[in-house]
């Protein structure tokens, strides 16, 4: 029996010339300390929208009554993952595909996703350039 398991990520992936190694190693790292800055970001970001509020986000309407929180399942679920230069920000949760809005089920239904992955995707792509800012001006202060 085998088991198709849907992910929704984010894929940071680092190429050119610092990605196939013709660099240095101090500029290797500098770029791995960047990938991990920006995969931090991310997952900072998605936790918080993943956070519940009082009336319960993650909750079905008849269930977000007083005395009844999300316990924040959903948010435990968002992991980083970093290997060299590649990384990915993902949740293992059956109903993530459900949430993000990907699912086959999103559309039978009204529900059309809270799109978290893909926003924050497009958030981190308005971050990168201030992330890099930072790591190359720790860089060249070693330098000198």
């Amino acid at each position: 029996m085998t088991t198709r398991q849907t992910l929704v990520s984010i894929d940071v992936k680092v190429t050119g010339p610092v990605a196939d190694g013709s660099t240095s190693p101090a500029v290797q790292r500098m770029a791995g300390a960047m990938v991990q800055s920006v995969v931090q970001l991310g997952e900072e970001r998605l936790t918080l929208m993943a956070r519940p509020r009082p009336g319960g986000v993650f909750l079905a309407v008849h269930q977000a009554k007083r005395g009844h929180a999300s316990v924040g399942n959903f948010r435990r679920t968002i992991n980083a993952e970093t290997r060299e230069l590649h990384a990915r920000i993902s949740t293992n949760s059956i109903y993530g595909p459900w949430l993000e809005g990907v699912s086959s089920r999103n559309d039978q239904t009204r529900f059309k996703g809270y799109a978290m992955f893909r926003r924050t995707r497009e958030w981190l792509q308005g971050q990168v350039p201030q992330v890099v800012r930072v790591h190359m001006a720790r860089f060249t202060q070693k330098l000198k």
